[in-house]
């Protein structure tokens, strides 16, 4: 009978997912919170199970939409996309094993499908508010465990899960798979906290999102992710700078809202095991042998990978060809060197740069005509240096679910922009010729 009831709801689902391929993108972000609860075959996952439904929807939902389809086929974000995934593809089929590593050139496919569906289905600043709230409160959910756990309360065995699933050694990791993918999350979760929080003028939502902000706080030092913990201070060095630059409306606002947010982090800081605390110790005598063993990784990779792309310039190795001592690229620079090589060298910087000047433009243009679009593109923006910087040494940057998300909403984020100009010229021209 249980299974039974399963099924009719699975079917639901999919109907509900087929229809509606908004929705069916937001339930896939919120399923990635719980995936470790139901583990599939190597390479599927629950979330992409939705998503295969939701891509089939989205299909669908522009054969109905001719104008939809018509703006997708001359956008500006599938120019400047399509070259990096293909320049992979090519660089498996001409690498080490393209058997075996086609999986990855796949995860990449699918995170630039969920861009471009990005682009398409976020049509109104509700959508990407939703949008931002799911990825923040998915992010809480793989949080709150490991938050919960701190103060002795086992929200593991409810979910019929043995605690020591949710830890390595000292270090938190939740439902994720490791602790570092639960420090990406939270800070993922973070970038959308503030991105909300600054349009928020509510007391009651206000101290909501601070108590979100709280537990992401604690579940990114939890996770003793050094990586993550660089990229959400350079994230908030790089927001502060723009947002002192930016109007002065509401400019007190947010800096009380920054203020509170980092007093939190000072504070959860003081509370976690002082084995974490150590980790965080980036200069001085104090740091940990682990942490400069982990910096003179990096280094490492990055020679052996400069060898490997001497060898193998045009398509490097293929993703998931480059291995030292058994171990894959473990940043950025590293695998587009060794496994990609120049044209995905190329490719990849052109999208980024297309990514930036779409944020950019939009945050000069929305600067007073809209300060809703200004906080969105100034925080995309931050966010999305913060983890081109943490991608240095830290990890690789294009299987980072948020930097394919940043790319989808800079596209939605120019097209209002650019409609937004075109009103205020038009009405400009009215004014100037009414008087």
């Amino acid at each position: 009978m249980v299974y039974l009831l399963l099924i009719i709801l699975a079917v639901i689902l999919i109907i509900w997912i087929y229809r509606y391929p908004f929705y069916g993108l937001i339930f896939m972000i919120l399923v990635n919170s719980v995936e470790g609860l139901f583990p599939l075959t190597k390479g599927l996952t629950i979330g992409r199970f939705v998503g295969i439904f939701a891509c089939i929807g989205w299909v669908n939902y522009l054969q109905k939409n001719g104008g939809i389809m018509f703006r997708l086929g001359k956008s500006k974000l599938i120019r400047s996309l399509w070259a990096f995934p293909m320049f992979c593809l090519f660089g498996v089929i001409f690498g080490k094993k393209p058997f075996d590593n086609v999986f990855f050139f796949l995860t990449i496919l699918l995170l630039a499908i969920m861009a471009i569906m990005i682009e398409s289905l976020v049509d109104n600043k509700r959508k990407l508010y939703l949008l931002l709230l799911a990825i923040a409160m998915s992010s809480v959910l793989i949080s709150i465990l490991p938050f919960a756990d701190y103060f002795n309360i086992d929200l593991y065995s409810p979910l019929g899960v043995e605690h020591g699933f949710g830890t390595e050694g000292v270090r938190a990791k939740g439902l994720t798979n490791s602790s570092n993918s639960l420090g990406l999350d939270a800070a993922m979760g973070l970038f959308c906290v503030l991105a909300i929080i600054n349009l928020k003028h509510r007391m009651l939502g206000n101290i909501s999102l601070l108590v979100i902000a709280l537990i992401l706080i604690g579940g990114l030092l939890l996770s003793g992710s050094r990586t993550n913990l660089i990229i959400f201070i350079v994230f908030l060095f790089v927001f502060g700078g723009f947002r002192f630059a930016g109007p002065k409306r509401g400019f007190y606002s947010s800096l009380v809202k920054g203020g509170c947010l980092i007093a939190i982090g000072f504070l959860a800081y003081k509370r976690i095991p002082e084995e974490l605390q150590d980790r965080f110790i980036f200069f001085g005598k104090n740091v940990q042998a682990s942490t400069l063993d982990r910096a003179q990784f990096a280094d490492d990779q990055r020679k052996n990978a400069l060898y490997v792309f001497s060898r193998h310039p045009i398509f490097g190795v293929g993703l998931n060809g480059f291995r030292v001592n058994s171990h894959g690229a473990h940043d950025t620079v590293s695998g587009l060197l060794a496994e990609t090589g120049l044209l995905g060298i190329f490719s990849f910087i052109w999208l980024v740069f297309s990514c930036l000047k779409k944020l950019y433009r939009s945050s000069i243009k929305c600067k007073k005509a809209d300060l809703k679009l200004y906080y969105y593109s100034i925080t995309l923006m931050a966010s999305f240096i913060a983890i081109l910087v943490g991608g240095w040494g830290g990890y690789t940057v294009y299987y980072n679910r948020w930097f394919w998300i940043v790319v989808g909403i800079s596209s939605v984020i120019e097209r209002w922009s650019l409609t937004l100009h075109i009103k205020q010229e038009r009405l400009s021209k009215k004014m100037q010729l009414r008087y």
